[in-house]
Order: C-alpha cells, then sequence, then structure tokens
C-alpha cells in the first residue's frame, strides 16, 4: 500500500484508486465464477507530471469448453483506458475503436465462427469501470 501512497502523493490524488476495491477481474460471463489470475505486473512510468500505467495480467481458462468472459477493469475517473492487447497460445488480438452498431457486429460474427473478440461496453452503473466482454476464449488456453 504504501506504493499506492506514494503514486497518490506524487499525482496529488487523494481518494482510493478503483483498484483498491476491485479485486475480480475476469469472470465467467455465463456463471459468474471468477476466472483465477496467476500473475499480474505493473510498470509505471511518469511523464511531466501524467503517470502511464501498463498492467499485464494472465488468466486460464480451465474448462474444456471455449467460454465467453466479462473482464472489469477498474480506472480512475481522471484517467483514460488506452487499449488493450489480448493474447493467448500464438495469437495476439489488438484493439481499435469501431462505431458501437458495427463493434457489436463483429464481435457476434466472429463468436459465431468460433474465434475469439474482445468488445468494450461502458458501465452505466460504475464510471469508474471499463466492462470488456471476451468471448471465444478457448478451452485449456
Amino acid at each position: 500500500m504504501e506504493a499506492l501512497d506514494n503514486l497518490r502523493n506524487l499525482l496529488g490524488v487523494e481518494k482510493k484508486f478503483p483498484t483498491e476495491k476491485y479485486t475480480r477481474f475476469l469472470l465467467n460471463y455465463v456463471t459468474k465464477d471468477q476466472i483465477p489470475m496467476y500473475h499480474v505486473h505493473s510498470d509505471v512510468k511518469i511523464h511531466n507530471n501524467i503517470a502511464e500505467i501498463r498492467y499485464e495480467q494472465y488468466y486460464f481458462n480451465h474448462s474444456e469448453e471455449p467460454i465467453e468472459a466479462e473482464y472489469i477493469f477498474p480506472v480512475h475517473a481522471d484517467a483514460v483506458f488506452g487499449g488493450l492487447e489480448l493474447r493467448y497460445k500464438n495469437k495476439v488480438i489488438q484493439s481499435r475503436v469501431e462505431i458501437r452498431e458495427t463493434a457489436k457486429a463483429m464481435y457476434d460474427d466472429a463468436i459465431a465462427a468460433e474465434k475469439t473478440a474482445v468488445i468494450s461496453h461502458p458501465s452505466r452503473k460504475d464510471k469508474d469501470i471499463v466492462r470488456l466482454n471476451v468471448g471465444g476464449i478457448p478451452a485449456k488456453a
């Protein structure tokens, strides 16, 4: 917690970071079971008075079937979620911005074709939360 306190002081932030109140980030979309995180790494770079924080989180789908999951990630109200890169086996999915209707159609098409896809949707209840649906997570990946 000392590192968070130091970062708060450096950035002039008094309230808690959203990551301190949310500890379950990836949930099976159907069962709502937590998908265990095996490793997390963060890297913080300060540019003038702006902090760039990069997280790497490692999860594993133990299921015998592909699943859809919801990724819930807290973001401070003054922060910007800058992107997402999803890696599994030898594949990389890089996020990009699309018009909402186009993104939904692309996501649905990918899932129907049994491919992995990611779509973001705003959290209506919590403004400091980014919600992503990750569909077609392969079994044992």
